[in-house]
């Protein structure tokens, strides 16, 4: 596996990053995967940013802005956010009205499920006095692949704040 991952990332830039069952949530997951394997893998391109042709189709610009401003949510509020949180604070920040699709991003709701799927986003279910309440927290692959420094970067200058006010954030994007 070692030499393939090699000629992966030499030949075609891509990095194979092992993710372990055990650490992938149950909404994430289907019914039909579970048992299968002991071990996912995700693909990343591993080319410099400089090099990387990211955005070449412009859905893509709608479906990853969105994931950016859902995982610095989770990232500045501790790490882990209720589904009604996150959807009063998308509501605030982009105009999100829950009764239509967003102008720009569409069916919020369609692309959290499919930021699960990618395992951008873990979603859990916890039950509190008979009521299901979800989660959110960032994915294996967020973890993987999103900068938190940058992330981070990204919030001060839209807040016009700087960087190393927000402390807990900065050391654990310092750390990464």
């Amino acid at each position: 596996m070692q030499k393939a991952q090699g000629e992966l990332r030499k030949v075609y830039g891509i990095e194979v990053v092992t993710i372990p069952r055990d650490r992938i949530t149950n909404d994430s997951t289907n019914e039909s995967s579970k048992g299968s394997a002991d071990k996912r893998y995700v693909l990343l391109n591993a080319l410099e940013l400089e090099k990387q042709n990211i955005i070449s189709n412009p859905h893509q610009i709608e479906e990853y802005g969105l994931l950016t401003i859902i995982l610095a949510i989770i990232f500045m509020t501790g790490g882990i956010i209720k589904e009604i949180e996150l959807l009063e604070k998308l509501q605030t920040i982009v105009g999100r009205d829950r009764r239509k699709p967003h102008y720009l991003f569409g069916d919020v709701s369609k692309r959290l499920d499919q930021f699960v799927k990618e395992m951008y986003l873990n979603r859990n279910r916890e039950v509190i006095n008979t009521e299901a309440i979800r989660e959110y927290s960032w994915g294996e692959r967020s973890e993987v692949e999103v900068n938190k420094l940058e992330l981070l970067q990204f919030v001060s200058e839209l807040m016009d704040v700087p960087i190393d006010s927000w402390t807990s954030q900065y050391q654990q994007a310092t750390e990464q």
